[in-house]
């Protein structure tokens, strides 16, 4: 039995303060934890892994886009075409299962998705 463990996502943080660097990638850094969640995903399916947890915080708080919520339906829902079930354990913030909550993908986590 192989499976992928995925701790504190932080999925979009804000990353406050980047920009006050000269110089920072500031765009490609905030795509950073949407492309890491992507390739999250790839390693599960490529692999053909068992099943994912994803442990803590999946985001730092409300999302500034609905964008966030699409992004990880999207990852979600590939892993429902695969067949690979998902445990999410949340985090300390609460906020965490309304963001969830709000995406469409939440209608079908009975299929595959169990929350804790």
């Amino acid at each position: 039995m192989q499976f992928l463990h995925a701790v504190d996502v932080h999925l979009d943080s804000p990353l406050t303060g980047l920009p006050d660097y000269p110089g920072a990638p500031v765009d490609e850094t905030r795509n950073a934890t949407r492309q890491a969640f992507r390739n999250m995903t790839d390693l599960t399916i490529d692999r053909e892994l068992d099943f994912v947890v994803i442990a803590g915080d999946l985001y730092d708080g409300d999302w500034k886009s609905y964008d966030t919520g699409l992004v990880f339906r999207e990852q979600m829902a590939r892993l429902l075409q695969a067949e690979i079930p998902v445990f999410i354990v949340h985090g300390k913030r609460a906020l965490d299962q309304d963001l969830i909550t709000r995406t469409e993908y939440e209608r079908k986590r009975a299929e595959i998705v169990e929350r804790y």
